[in-house]
């Protein structure tokens, strides 16, 4: 175990990843490259956090769960140093079969990932928003699908029902709109809906015509992030989804109404879980594509009758302290491995060589230099 240096640092914040890097390569006589070396300033701090919600007709009683339990996820995040962003966007996703619709916000306004524009004409809110919890309650909870559903799901009135959030999240994060997500920062994804990718997901009672395409895996959304967010960016999803059969007969049951058509979301809970198999490529875990940056997130139950603990859960996960930090390799030369941190916190090198341990973990307010060398 060694101790840190005592250095001042500048203010950080917690949970995610603020880094500045640094990369230089040496060569041999031959001209071959040896080794990378990499250099980290990393501030615990900053996270980016967007919700990902189905707007399709039967959704307006799980928006309004959703916005009376902010106030919970909200107390989760309002701790000192935490400093967050909080965007909407809605599943719905243009396409050949699912044409620009404008429900009094704009063309497209409510497509294709675009931010939601909240009551005060910002695009996300920040810890300096005013009336927070009233902002997110009137942007969450849709008027659009409450049309539909007050017009008894006229498919003319409605928004699409080919729920693709992953997608959508993708352009959101791909175009990175609004410059929503800071680089190197963590990036939240929270899921609400009552279906899987374009209803059926992979199952075999899927239309041809709805079948997922490369976009909608969730691979894709991982490395969007690595490319135009930062690649030691910090990933979590969460997905408050219908997580069962008996969740899903309580959701195809509702009233008798034959307009509710729940799915297992699988594609979502997938998401959560740097231990899960890609969808795209059965042979791979999801962390693998996240090198070591995906963090295990929580899944709820859309059929919970109050969605508190599920956001009180996400908010917990959001804002823990860091207690390891990977590398980009397995360490081959311990000598190049130098930490420089307060020395009122220890570290230790990984039995794997991929890592170093903090004691105690890193709380808010808290940075930290690393570098070494990785060879190619």
């Amino acid at each position: 175990m060694k101790k840190g240096l005592n250095i001042k640092f500048s203010i950080a914040l917690l949970v995610s990843l603020a880094m500045v890097v640094l990369m230089g390569c040496t060569q041999n006589e031959f001209g071959e490259q040896e080794f990378s070396k990499f250099t980290f300033q990393v501030n615990v701090g900053q996270v980016d956090i967007l919700f990902v919600v189905d707007t399709s007709g039967s959704m307006s009683e799980e928006q309004r769960k959703m916005a009376q339990a902010f106030n919970n996820f909200l107390q989760g995040l309002n701790i000192p140093g935490v400093d967050y962003r909080i965007g909407i966007i809605t599943m719905d996703v243009e396409s050949k079969s699912n044409p620009p619709r404008d429900f009094g916000n704009g063309l497209r306004a409510e497509q294709n990932g675009n931010l939601l524009r909240f009551p005060d004409g910002s695009y996300y809110l920040t810890p300096d928003s005013n009336n927070i919890e009233d902002q997110f309650w009137q942007t969450i909870r849709r008027e659009e699908t409450l049309d539909c559903e007050r017009n008894g799901y006229d498919t003319s009135v409605c928004p699409s029902d080919d729920e693709r959030g992953i997608y959508s999240a993708f352009l959101t994060v791909n175009a990175n709109k609004k410059n929503f997500f800071r680089e190197n920062g963590h990036v939240a994804f929270v899921f609400l809906t009552d279906e899987d990718v374009r209803g059926h997901g992979l199952s075999q009672f899927q239309a041809p015509n709805y079948m997922p395409e490369a976009l909608d895996y969730p691979v894709n959304l991982i490395q969007a992030v690595k490319s135009n967010i930062g690649n030691n960016t910090t990933i979590s999803a969460h997905a408050i989804i219908t997580d069962g059969v008996t969740c899903l007969n309580q959701q195809n049951s509702q009233n008798g109404n034959a307009f509710i058509d729940g799915k297992i979301g699988t594609f979502y809970s997938t998401l959560t879980n740097p231990n899960n198999f890609s969808l795209a490529d059965p042979d791979r875990r999801l962390g693998d594509y996240a090198d070591g940056n995906l963090v295990q997130g929580v899944v709820g139950s859309i059929c919970a009758n109050d969605y508190s603990a599920e956001v009180g859960n996400i908010a917990s996960v959001i804002t823990q302290t860091k207690s390891e930090e990977k590398f980009r390799c397995i360490l081959d030369r311990e000598e190049s491995l130098d930490v420089r941190i307060s020395d009122e916190y220890s570290w230790t090198l990984n039995e794997s060589r991929d890592g170093v341990t903090f004691t105690p973990a890193l709380p808010a307010g808290q940075s930290f230099v690393i570098e070494y060398e990785c060879f190619e």
